[in-house]
């Protein structure tokens, strides 16, 4: 690659530089006895020879604060209907794949048998030990009143108190529990 060349190009262009557009730059680096110049040549797009790994949305990548997910909306409520759960909590555990026969009239695959990958989700069993009570403001839905269960298990009160004991007051035990 004759870097004269290059200049003289970009000088017939009008354009006034110091050094070739097309080379990115020069480095000196050592190994063992001898010294090495490493002569970096244009990359093609960067898009294509390197492209981004991962979504944007999931920035920043970094380990989670809590193990447990957490459910973030609801839909909204019909005061018709009678008191229901509203949301669960399910775990992706795993992947594996499935053969089914497609049901598609006019595909070519009409009636024949596919493999298609399915993502297993866990949900665990889940115990109620309160309702929450909402009202409507003119800023949105705020908590009104919370009612725990008569009888919540030691470890349901481990969970939610560190240091939930007789002693120590907390919401469970203040309503009589």
């Amino acid at each position: 690659l004759d870097t004269r060349a290059l200049r003289t190009e970009a000088n017939h262009a009008n354009v006034a530089t110091s050094r070739p557009p097309s080379l990115s730059f020069v480095a000196t680096f050592r190994r063992r006895r001898d010294t090495c110049r490493l002569l970096l040549l244009p990359q093609s797009h960067r898009k294509f020879s390197a492209p981004r790994h991962g979504s944007l949305g999931f920035l920043p990548r970094k380990r989670s604060r809590r193990h447990r997910g957490k459910a973030k909306s609801f839909p909204r409520d019909d005061p018709s209907k009678p008191v229901h759960l509203t949301a669960f909590l399910g775990y992706k555990a795993g992947m594996t794949h499935i053969v089914r026969e497609v049901d598609r009239p006019g595909s070519k695959v009409n009636k024949k048998e596919v493999v298609e990958a399915v993502t297993i989700v866990e949900t665990p069993p889940m115990i109620v030990v309160g309702v929450v009570g909402y009202v409507n403001t003119p800023r949105g839905l705020r908590s009104f009143k919370t009612i725990f269960a008569e009888h919540v298990s030691d470890e349901c009160k481990r969970r939610f108190y560190k240091n939930c004991s007789s002693q120590a007051p907390c919401a469970l035990m203040s309503s009589g529990l």
